[in-house]
């Protein structure tokens, strides 16, 4: 083993001829005296020869543990073994130094605590804008316009329909000014319901009771498997176009009502025969039978 000194009596091997190093291991010397002080245990080492600052000698390594391809250099008390990663080894701690980047595999950043945002491709959380998006269908009311713009962030164009007077009107221009919103325009003013649509329809949500039952904004199809059961209607205010199934599966007639006295084709209440379906629709005041 060679070594040389610096002006401080601090030497850095050179080489090891016994054994395969590849981190050199720093050792401080008195090069008068021959005392030798090995900075990193278990090494050891004898000198049997100092010649200005030059030394001579030998070193001792005890032999290691073969790793794998998968293992590293653990210590322990001394001792060095080659084992797997230990998880405890591995830091958690909230730096970013080892998150994944475009040129790199890493851990994930921490969880923003929030249940409405997403991990995007450029590691950071976003909050989902926009209504509809899950389901990909919007509808937007609006009454004595000449021009609507619908904002819908589909990030798609999406199938449009116009609803005036509860009949499927073409108007006079619609204008796709981006993925995300459009604008319908027509000759006259004009009120009624905008229907916005991006994919394949969603699938219908199934309510079943056996209970008397008020409908949501979010059911598609009741069903009701109990007779002399009333279904209660929400509000057709705000929701023109929106349509209802009331299934009667029982073996009696239900029946169904309006919100605040509203009507069901001019009918405060409408009866369900046994085995039979109502579909309804809001016309943004009463509801109307299809």
């Amino acid at each position: 083993m060679n070594a040389r000194f610096d002006e401080n009596y601090r030497t850095t091997m050179l080489g090891v001829s016994s054994v395969d190093l590849e981190t050199p291991v720093t050792i401080a010397a008195n090069p008068v005296t021959g005392a030798v002080l090995i900075d990193k245990s278990p090494f050891d080492a004898e000198y049997v020869n100092v010649s200005g600052d030059t030394m001579t000698g030998r070193l001792t390594v005890p032999n290691l543990t073969l790793g794998t391809e998968t293992g590293v250099i653990h210590g322990l008390n001394g001792d060095l073994f080659a084992d797997n990663v230990i998880e405890d080894e591995i830091t958690l701690s909230d730096v970013t130094t080892n998150n994944a980047t475009t040129l790199k595999h890493g851990f994930l950043p921490k969880l923003s605590g929030s249940a409405t945002q997403y991990l995007n491709g450029a590691g950071n959380y976003v909050t989902i804008s926009g209504t509809g998006v899950p389901s990909g269908y919007g509808t937007t009311t609006f009454s004595g316009q000449t021009s609507i713009n619908v904002v819908h962030n589909f990030g798609i164009k999406p199938l449009v329909q116009v609803l005036i007077s509860n009949s499927v009107t073409i108007p006079y221009t619609i204008t796709h000014n981006t993925d995300n919103d459009f604008t319908v325009t027509f000759t006259s003013s004009q009120s009624g319901t905008i229907i916005a649509s991006a994919g394949s329809p969603p699938l219908s949500n199934i309510t079943t009771t056996a209970t008397d039952y008020t409908v949501t904004n979010n059911d598609n199809i009741v069903e009701v498997t109990a007779f002399n059961k009333t279904v209660t209607l929400p509000t057709a205010v705000g929701i023109t176009g929106k349509t209802f199934s009331i299934a009667n599966k029982s073996t009696g007639d239900i029946f169904v009502v309006g919100t605040g006295g509203q009507t069901i084709f001019s009918e405060v209440s409408q009866t369900v025969p046994t085995q039979s379906t109502m579909v309804v629709y809001s016309d943004g005041t009463n509801y109307g039978i299809t």
